[in-house]
């Protein structure tokens, strides 16, 4: 994989961010973020977004909802992993 070897290079690209966490979390996930857009690599943010998600699930009891929370601090986005609540 290009990432692994050292070879990818990065392409940022402003894009919604609650449209973005919806398309990897999908419909039933609750989210919580500003109306803003981020400058990132799409790749490398849904590579990121899916092994989170993919960790929640896994590790979250089972019949819990997973929600993810962004926000803006001082200018610069921040992002928390999602919450087993």
């Amino acid at each position: 994989m290009q990432l692994e070897d050292g070879t990818y290079k990065s392409e940022l690209k402003e894009t919604p961010l609650h449209d973005e966490l919806r398309a990897v979390l999908g419909p039933h996930a609750k989210i919580d973020t500003p109306d803003c857009s981020v400058m990132v690599d799409m790749m490398v943010m849904r590579l990121l977004l899916n092994e989170v998600a993919t960790n929640a699930v896994k590790y979250s009891p089972s019949q819990k909802h997973i929600s993810a929370k962004a926000r803006l601090k001082q200018g610069a986005s921040t992002a928390r992993p999602p919450d087993r609540s």
